[in-house]
């Protein structure tokens, strides 16, 4: 049974990694599926490794979570010196053009 599930579980992320091109209803079984192996696993687990991995849990929360950035407006200016050269359109095609390089 274990083994079933961690073969849906690579077929889930294969999948997701694909494009996420399947049904939402199969996605929901999986997930539920996932869930119900991982609950399995951290039931047999012993209450001092609970602890520990909901800490490193809350430590990867912490590492991933995404903060917001603020602002930065350091190139405001930076083409200045092209103003008289390019009108607003073509200087934006060509900082386009410059970006892909």
């Amino acid at each position: 049974m274990i083994f079933a599930r961690m073969v849906e579980y690579n077929i889930f992320w294969k999948m997701f990694k694909r494009g996420k091109q399947f049904l939402s209803k199969r996605k929901k079984e999986i997930i539920g599926m996932i869930c119900n192996y991982m609950e399995d696993i951290i039931k047999s687990l012993p209450p001092e490794a609970r602890k520990e991995l909901l800490d490193f849990i809350e430590f990867l929360l912490k590492k991933y979570s995404r903060k917001p950035k603020k602002l930065k407006l350091d190139w405001a200016g930076g083409l200045a010196e092209l103003r008289n050269k390019y009108d607003g359109l073509t200087l934006q095609k060509k900082s386009l053009e410059w970006w892909e390089r």
